[in-house]
């Protein structure tokens, strides 16, 4: 493109409601000019250009209320389309278009040309960028102010379908291309989802605000409302230090209805998997499978540790189908499974942009090593697993089993990772960071096959006498702990023991493994192994 400049002494404009909006209303704007200062209209766009900015409001949900440009150089009448698109990212290129339409303009140097939205719905959420394609080439076009100043990141020219800065092609002023919202109104549909895993105060944000502070698991809801259409973006604020909070089904646009799917996990617990998809990706709903055939993966924990839930993308459908969950010991790492750790059955809703999570973790699953996790089918056809669509696959941890013999997936000619994948349980920073002291702690029997454990303590040369006594497993997860009015069954003033069941908080026998029991007092903490053998 070739651009070239008019410049014309503005007065007198028609359109200064702009200044005197609601105090609900936000003018959003990036240029200097004001009436009677000189303005430039920018000749040099053809058919198909693009002049845009990036507008930023600072009170969101809001509603797009107008448009609103300087268009002259001519007094002609023209069509010009009007694009909206997300601007979050703060790049070059924008975000997904959330608006397209036509609209006819008469060209004027003194007076502002206002185009009206306000009944097209658009709840914008965060920055958004504001664009003019051209139909006609030259005159009238849009213009830019003349103090002599530029926000290189807010203003753009769109030509030979590539995004460019504006100072690029020699601009030394911002677009006088504004927009007014309106905030306040909400839309009516709340986002909102479960949290598991607390650990601690938990700050969430929805689209980079909506402060709401989590203090416990269960559900949870964020206080604005948002409109029909319009994007929603679950992102953690702060956690506790040591915490690694997650959240699944985070993002998307409100499609008629509350959002409650929304998952956040901080349980500092590690996903493995062997996908690289992640919301927002294409993925590859896998026909095909009939009842009795199995989707699986091969997954390989960095250390021994429970499996507390399985996530998988599972659509192509919203129906409901139920399916059989496996988990095999896959430590040979061979075409066959090794021996079967659990199966059970799940209803599942199919859905094509929104993780399906399997909580298992009242089954205390521990695995050593590499296992495998299997879908099996219950029904034909969809909904059904998905794979990614990054063009690799690691043949050697993606199977299907069918006619009773498993396979490598590539065989069949799948192209991309099964998405399956498992969370496993976290290690707590304070048990991570204690030694093993395990001078003064007594435990029997060694190993626990039955009955009950007996923790004994014989305070040590500082006196200092326990607060807590706590069990733990091998990955740090908490079994069993006594504190407070429990100590009152306290042997005596040089010695402390208390009894364990061998089951854990819920009532559950705990499994055959290693387990650590620890002692605090005010000077120093006490840690012990032991094994339980069932």
């Amino acid at each position: 493109m070739r651009l070239t400049s008019y410049f014309g002494a503005l007065l007198a404009f028609a359109s200064l409601v702009l200044l005197t909006s609601p105090a609900a209303a936000e003018l959003l704007l990036n240029d200097g000019w004001s009436d009677g200062q000189n303005a430039a209209f920018q000749g040099g766009f053809v058919a198909g250009e693009i002049g845009a900015v990036r507008l930023v409001p600072t009170e969101v949900p809001a509603d797009l209320q107008t448009v609103d440009l300087l268009f002259g150089g001519s007094t002609g009448q023209r069509t010009v389309t009007l694009k909206i698109w997300d601007d979050s990212a703060g790049t070059t290129n924008p975000g997904a278009l959330l608006y397209s339409g036509d609209y006819t303009l008469t060209g004027a140097d003194n007076a502002i040309n206002q185009i009206d939205v306000s009944g097209e719905a658009l709840t914008i959420t965060g920055p958004i960028r504001v664009g003019i394609e051209f139909q006609h080439s030259g005159y009238p076009s849009i213009a830019r102010d003349d103090d002599g100043t530029i926000d290189i990141n807010r203003n753009f020219i769109y030509t030979s379908g590539v995004w460019f800065r504006s100072n690029l092609f020699g601009l030394t002023g911002d677009w006088i291309i504004r927009a007014t919202t309106t905030s306040g109104g909400g839309g009516g549909f709340t986002v909102g989802g479960t949290v598991t895993g607390f650990a601690g105060t938990l700050v969430l944000q929805n689209n980079g605000g909506d402060d709401l502070v989590i203090t416990g698991n269960g559900p949870f809801t964020f206080p604005t409302s948002l409109s029909d259409g319009a994007s929603y973006d679950v992102t953690v604020l702060s956690q506790p230090n040591g915490v690694n909070t997650v959240v699944l089904n985070g993002s998307g646009v409100i499609n008629g209805a509350d959002v409650t799917d929304v998952y956040v996990d901080s349980g500092a617990g590690t996903v493995l998997q062997n996908d690289g998809w992640s919301d927002g990706q294409n993925a590859a709903f896998q026909g095909g499978f009939v009842a009795g055939e199995i989707g699986a993966v091969r997954l390989v924990p960095g250390q021994p540790g429970d499996i507390e839930q399985i996530e998988l993308l599972f659509g192509g459908s919203t129906a409901q189908q139920t399916v059989t969950l496996h988990i095999w010991d896959d430590s040979a790492e061979q075409i066959n499974p090794g021996a079967l750790l659990f199966s059970g059955d799940y209803l599942l809703t199919g859905a094509d942009d929104a993780i399906n999570v399997i909580d298992i973790s009242a089954e205390q699953i521990q695995v050593p090593g590499p296992f495998r996790v299997g879908i099996e089918f219950q029904h034909t056809g969809y909904p059904s697993i998905a794979r990614d669509d990054d063009g690799t696959i690691n043949i050697d941890r993606n199977f299907i089993f069918t006619s009773n013999t498993w396979f490598r997936s590539n065989l069949f000619g799948v192209t991309g990772d099964w998405i399956i994948r498992a969370r496993m349980a976290g290690q707590p920073a304070a048990v991570e960071s204690v030694p093993i002291v395990s001078e003064h702690v007594y435990l029997a029997p060694t190993p626990l096959q039955s009955g009950a454990l007996t923790v004994s303590f014989r305070s040590g040369g500082d006196g200092a006498m326990p607060h807590s006594v706590s069990i733990f497993d091998v990955t740090g997860r908490l079994v069993w702990s006594a504190a407070g009015s429990e100590f009152a069954d306290v042997t005596g003033s040089t010695g402390d023991s208390w009894t364990w069941d061998g089951l854990d908080a819920h009532g559950r026998e705990v499994a055959s493994g290693v387990y650590l029991v620890r002692i605090e007092t005010a000077t120093q903490d006490y840690v012990k192994r032991f094994a339980v053998v069932r």
